[in-house]
């Protein structure tokens, strides 16, 4: 009686033991979480098989593998918070021998999710077919050339023609079906730039009715000027690129576009009064931008830049304020370990009031470059790792960080902010 008894004791202790380690590991145990859900498609969104797919915690360390079933999922169970997922893909393209290396990446995952790659089965942009049927020539005069002006550009709907260098006072154009407005019309561009590039002169000649074999003849003038008041400019500025895009909502002109004029700064003044090209007549729309280059790291580059877009009612151009006190500070960016297989991107400074944050980066591995587009990144997070990746995944490995950039946007009533900074590798 005694010894079964103590038998009876024994197996008590052992089911208690075995109930209190039992329970440790069951339940709200962090060692199990929910589980993600993969779909691997391509840019078109059709699902691809046998893709590898693989599942790391928040900081981007591999915790599993596999790889996507014959409708292009698979599913990871005990999945880790804030999941890091990544598939990734390798293909050949009709009629080519160079490898295709596709890798799609997001981080911070609790559930479900779509990951996209190129398959090389689908292009990532489909365009309607372009009716490019030669109609005949037209033979442009271009006249009254300025004196500053040191080369010229014709452009007639798709077609540009430079002097590169020279000027061009006679050219003969042959005009395609695609080289007409969307009014059955064409018009044409001549621009003049200066021995800086900059826009100094221009002629145009809108909504022509074509005929085989005409002859047209465009005078250059001078541009058109507004004046930019920019103000709070920030210490550390070292360029300004303003710009005025006049554009039409039922018409697309080869003019619908901005003339740039790019000024160095030596040291940022506190305030500035520029003066601003445009073309005028080509439009209804205006658009006014001002960009400015930060150098952050005191190396007399450029590395981050602030932007305002105006986007106002009025249809004729005029004289426009920025300041930039009211713009988004540009983020810092840094990057350690960024020769090595799992290198980490950092920024900081992004400001809270950004309503979109993109972060970019292209890094280069033993046999191809790679590109990350990240877009879904919680607002919380000021750096990603590179994923970690198994063995048969090694051609994804980077060696090298070649570029790395944060971008921020904002609307703000009629007015579009912007900011990056930007990493870009050491020259060897």
């Amino acid at each position: 009686m005694m010894k079964h008894t103590k038998i009876l004791w024994l197996c008590l202790i052992v089911i208690a033991i075995f109930s209190i380690v039992s329970g440790c590991g069951s339940g709200g145990s962090s060692d199990k979480g929910a589980p993600v859900i993969v779909t691997v498609t391509d840019y078109s969104g059709i699902r691809i098989p046998h893709a590898t797919v693989v599942l790391g915690d928040s900081n981007g360390a591999m915790r599993a593998s596999g790889v996507t079933d014959e409708d292009g999922q698979i599913t990871f169970k005990n999945a880790p918070a804030n999941a890091t997922v990544t598939a990734a893909t390798t293909c050949l393209r009709s009629g080519t021998t160079i490898t295709t290396y596709s890798i799609d990446v997001e981080y911070d995952v609790n559930g479900s999710v779509v990951l996209s790659l190129d398959n090389c089965t689908a292009t990532s942009v489909i365009l309607p077919p372009v009716n490019d049927s030669p109609l005949g020539t037209v033979t442009v005069n271009v006249t009254n050339t300025p004196g500053n002006v040191t080369q010229t550009q014709i452009t007639v709907g798709r077609q540009i023609f430079s002097s590169l260098g020279g000027l061009i006072t006679r050219q003969t154009i042959t005009i395609r079906e695609s080289d007409l407005d969307s009014n059955g019309a064409f018009s044409i561009m001549v621009t003049g730039m200066d021995a800086y590039y900059n826009t100094v002169a221009y002629g145009v000649l809108l909504d022509q009715t074509f005929t085989d074999g005409m002859t047209v003849d465009i005078p250059m003038g001078p541009m058109s000027f507004v004046q930019f008041q920019i103000t709070n400019l920030p210490t550390t500025a070292v360029s300004l690129q303003p710009s005025v895009r006049i554009y039409g909502s039922e018409i697309l002109r080869p003019g619908s576009r901005s003339t740039y004029t790019s000024y160095s700064l030596i040291s940022a003044p506190s305030s500035t009064t520029m003066q601003v090209t445009y073309i005028p007549g080509i439009g209804n729309q205006v658009n006014y931008q001002i960009d400015v280059g930060l150098d952050q790291d005191h190396d007399g580059i450029a590395d981050s830049h602030q932007g305002l877009s105006l986007n106002l009612s009025a249809t004729t151009p005029s004289n426009q304020s920025f300041d930039l006190s009211k713009a988004l500070p540009a983020p810092s960016v840094t990057v350690t370990g960024a020769d090595t297989a799992t290198p980490t991107l950092y920024w900081s400074g992004a400001d809270p009031a950004a309503t979109s944050i993109f972060v970019s980066a292209r890094l280069h591995t033993s046999t191809a470059d790679l590109y990350l587009s990240l877009s879904n990144l919680t607002r919380s997070r000021a750096s990603i790792r590179y994923p970690e990746l198994p063995d048969s995944l090694v051609a994804f490995r980077p060696n090298k960080v070649e570029y790395f950039s944060v971008y921020t946007s904002a609307f703000e009533g009629s007015v579009y902010k912007s900011s990056y900074g930007s990493y870009q590798a050491p020259n060897p």
